[in-house]
C-alpha cells in the first residue's frame, strides 16, 4: 500500500525516542522514550525554547506538543511533504519542513540543536540530496539522516552511507515503512549514546 492508504490508519504502539547526543559542532540531540524521560530537547522548557527559536525566525513546527523528538523533513513534492508530516505528527513527533536545500540549511541553522532527524529527499532543485546532506554533516557531523527517494543512484547512495548516511526509504513507501525506518535510527542512536 501507498502512504496515502495509511493516513486512515491510527496507532497504539509505544515508540522508543532517540537520547541526547552531540555531534561534532556542538549540536545537542535529543527525544525521549516516554513524556516521564527528562532528556535534554524533551521537556516543556526545551519546546518553549524551541518555539522561542521557531517564532523568532517565522519557521512552522508542526506538533510542538508532541512527546517525540523534532523530524526535519526535506521533500521538494509537496503532497508528499504533506502525507509524511501527517504521518509523523499521528506518531506524536514534531516536524519542520522544507521543500528544498537552501530552505533546509536555514531551518537547520536555526534549529539544529533540536532536529534529531532529517529525511531527506534525493532529487531536488538548487541542491540535491546528497549536496545537501554533505552541508548539515558539515554543521553536525553526528547528524542523523535519512534518504527517502523515488530514484537512487547507487554510486550517489554509496558514498552518502559511507560518509554516515543511517538509511534509505524507496519511494513510494508505506506508513509502517517510514515508522520501521525512524525506529531503526532510534535504536542506533541510543546504543551510539
Amino acid at each position: 500500500m501507498i502512504i496515502a492508504e495509511h493516513l486512515q490508519e491510527s496507532s497504539a504502539k509505544s515508540r522508543k525516542g532517540r537520547q541526547a547526543r552531540k555531534g561534532k559542532s556542538g549540536h545537542g540531540r535529543a527525544g525521549a522514550d516516554s513524556p516521564d524521560d527528562l532528556v535534554p530537547g524533551s521537556g516543556t522548557d526545551a519546546s518553549e525554547r524551541m518555539q522561542a527559536v521557531a517564532d523568532a525566525n517565522q519557521i512552522a513546527i508542526a506538533n510542538l506538543t508532541g512527546k517525540r523528538p523534532l523530524i526535519l523533513l526535506v521533500d521538494d513534492e509537496p503532497e508528499v511533504g504533506v502525507l509524511t508530516q501527517l504521518i509523523l505528527c499521528e506518531e506524536g513527533y514534531k516536524v519542520v519542513t522544507a521543500q528544498d536545500g537552501d530552505q533546509a540549511i536555514a531551518i537547520f541553522e536555526k534549529l539544529g540543536a533540536h532536529i534529531s532527524l532529517v529525511i531527506l529527499d534525493l532529487i531536488m532543485p538548487s541542491m540535491d540530496g546528497e549536496d545537501l546532506f554533505n552541508r548539515l554533516r558539515e554543521f553536525d557531523a553526528g547528524i542523523s539522516v535519512v534518504l527517502s527517494s523515488g530514484f537512487s543512484s547507487q554510486e550517489k547512495l554509496q558514498r552518502m552511507l559511507a560518509r554516515g548516511l543511517r538509511g534509505f526509504i524507496p519511494k513510494p513507501f508505506t506508513r509502517q515503512r517510514l515508522l520501521e525506518e525512524i525506529r531503526v535510527n532510534v535504536a542506533s542512536a541510543k546504543e551510539e549514546g
